[in-house]
């Protein structure tokens, strides 16, 4: 899918989708993507970031990814509003890391979440997808590339906790719903870019 307006005789933007597993080598692919679309598209970088730091083990995880990103590279930290955010943006190539942490933050958030109750798992599904929805309206205008990485928790066994279980069921749809709106989709394989889309 295009996005955005033209730019100094440049392309219209592209949403492109980044999918793996952990430590597959998402995120540092994703930066070196985005890094080569803003240089040619004359276009600053932005880094919006959905991590939240719950606990020291995810503020070491942060700090990394903060000192990897070079310094020309604008943050937003976002945990929850990641569309709204990308609508508010200037022209650059946005870069979403990640969409996995968006979908649990967003689903740890809604009021009185209880994944054992129907109609509060409802709720939760509802919230995650009025955010995707948002995304992608977001991407359609922005001008520059947009660039998602999310993890795939798909792949392994069915979880043994309803929690877990409606994450994964939450994460199948919205990786599909984001993956049909996008121009291109890589599924990382052990540090390696495989192009399906």
């Amino acid at each position: 899918m295009q996005c955005g307006n033209l730019h100094r005789g440049a392309k219209m933007g592209e949403m492109v989708f980044i999918l793996g597993g952990a430590r597959s080598g998402k995120s540092s692919f994703a930066m070196k993507l985005a890094g080569e679309r803003s240089d040619a598209s004359f276009l600053p970088l932005t880094y919006i970031a959905t991590a939240q730091a719950y606990d020291e083990e995810m503020r070491v995880r942060i700090a990394k990814h903060r000192e990897d990103r070079p310094a020309t590279v604008r943050t937003i930290e976002e945990p929850l509003y990641v569309g709204s955010a990308l609508m508010a943006l200037g022209e650059s190539v946005c870069l979403i890391d990640c969409l996995t942490l968006l979908m649990s933050n967003i689903m740890y958030a809604t009021p009185d979440f209880d994944s054992s109750i129907p109609e509060k798992r409802a709720t939760a599904e509802d919230a995650v997808q009025d955010e995707v929805d948002r995304i992608i309206t977001g991407c359609r205008e922005h001008t520059g590339d947009v660039i998602i990485v999310s993890n795939d928790v798909g792949v392994g066994v069915v979880p043994p906790y309803p929690d877990a279980r409606l994450f994964q069921d939450i994460a199948g749809r919205a990786h599909q719903a984001i993956a049909a709106a996008s121009s291109s989709v890589y599924y990382m394989v052990s540090g390696i870019p495989v192009k399906i889309k």
